[in-house]
């Protein structure tokens, strides 16, 4: 009978730590909304939101970096097609140079708008 005794002794301390820990839990959300209702931010509050905003916006730069990057690669490709041919359209040549030239110049802007926002 030792051994059903000691199983229940033993739920009843694992409840109680599950209490303890929601307790401790909940006391800390209401110190941390009393402080900031009372007027004064949490010194952890606003870095954690501000990060998560960050890292988003950080994963936003990236992309439009790759896809300028990536345009301005298949205009750049393009202009090598249309030179190699035996009668190139030095027009058409000019013009996907220009759309490539663009195209890393805004992967280049966005490169230096994450370096100011995410470095």
């Amino acid at each position: 009978m030792t051994v059903g005794h000691t199983t229940t002794m033993h739920r009843g301390k694992r409840i109680m730590r599950k209490i303890s820990r929601s307790l401790a839990a909940a006391v800390t959300t209401l110190a941390v909304a009393g402080i900031t209702v009372a007027g004064a931010v949490p010194a952890t509050a606003a870095p954690a939101g501000a990060a998560a905003a960050s890292s988003a916006q950080c994963d936003s730069i990236r992309a439009a970096i790759r896809q300028h990057a990536e345009a301005g690669d298949k205009y750049q490709a393009l202009a090598k097609v249309e030179a190699s041919k035996a009668d190139p359209d030095q027009d058409k040549v000019a013009q996907y140079n220009a759309k490539a030239k663009a195209e890393y110049q805004a992967a280049d802007a966005y490169q230096v708008k994450y370096a100011q926002q995410c470095s």
